[in-house]
């Protein structure tokens, strides 16, 4: 008995797909305790996030400790943090007296918001006033 030839029907491999449906971006929180005079700091952390937003980094943590033991070397400066995930070292230096903290990670919407989140959280005004910039470029010559 002969076999049926293989169909090559594609169906209609050009009409529109389906929206996809974004889903619902989930946070946890990570407390990061700073030692007195300064308060601890709550962070939000993207959770489930294919970048990695969703874990505070050893890194991180010690940058933080460091600057806090530190504080001259963040002190009216400029500060940028590169592969900031949650933002953890940048706002220590903005708490410190940074002059001005650019914080940034991959150019991800969620990822960005939640640093900005951070900011306004742990200190306050800072991303109103221009002491710290979290921002997703809205077009590649930003």
């Amino acid at each position: 008995m002969a076999a049926e030839p293989e169909s090559l029907d594609l169906g209609d491999i050009f009409a529109s797909a389906e929206p996809a449906v974004v889903p619902k971006v989930e946070f946890h929180f990570v407390d990061y305790e700073r030692a007195a005079p300064n308060a601890s700091l709550r962070l939000q952390m993207v959770k489930k996030h294919a970048l990695w937003g969703d874990h505070l980094w050893n890194g991180g943590r010690w940058l933080a400790r460091h600057l806090d033991a530190q504080p001259d070397l963040v002190k009216d400066k400029l500060v940028a943090e590169l592969g900031a995930g949650a933002g953890l070292p940048s706002i220590v230096a903005c708490s410190l007296g940074a002059k001005r903290v650019i914080c940034t990670d991959f150019p991800d919407r969620e990822l960005i918001d939640n640093i900005a989140t951070n900011f306004t959280v742990n200190c306050p005004g800072s991303l109103e006033s221009g002491q710290a910039l979290a921002k997703v470029s809205e077009n590649e010559n930003d």
